[in-house]
């Protein structure tokens, strides 16, 4: 799918027409008809303006997906890694470059990690309690 077929399944899926569309975003009337004939191809303000429109990102509009950001981070200020992000994107898009056994394999890793975590919390805990109060 490209990026004039993205545009146009986001007009289809929000109920509206194209003409709808251009005179929100203050589009040339037969820009859409030019896309579509491949006279031309989205310019990039056309692109900020419909991702705005839909409330979309650019990235999803020219590629697909919905790149995730490099800053996000948890309630407790850990941020995720990019390549972590990217690996959760493709699996909600069903994506994998990975086999079954390697997807179980990747899970199995990340319970053991909060296993460990969890062992390591339990230990502070019950040294905590074992240190009298002074």
């Amino acid at each position: 799918m490209n990026i004039v077929e993205r545009i146009l399944g986001l007009i289809e899926r929000n109920g509206i027409t194209a003409a709808h569309l251009l005179r929100e975003t203050k589009l040339h009337s037969t820009t859409i008809s030019q896309w579509r004939k491949g006279v031309y191809k989205p310019s990039a303000d056309a692109i900020l303006k419909i991702a705005a429109y839909f409330g979309v990102s650019t990235d999803f509009l020219l590629t697909g997906k919905e790149f995730v950001d490099a800053d996000i981070q948890n309630s407790t200020g850990i941020k995720m890694p990019v390549e972590l992000q990217k690996i959760f994107v493709d699996a909600q898009e069903n994506k994998f470059d990975m086999t079954q056994a390697e997807l179980n394999e990747v899970a199995d890793y990340i319970n053991f990690i909060k296993l460990k975590r969890e062992k390591k919390k339990e230990k502070h805990q019950k040294k905590t309690r074992a240190t009298p109060d002074k």
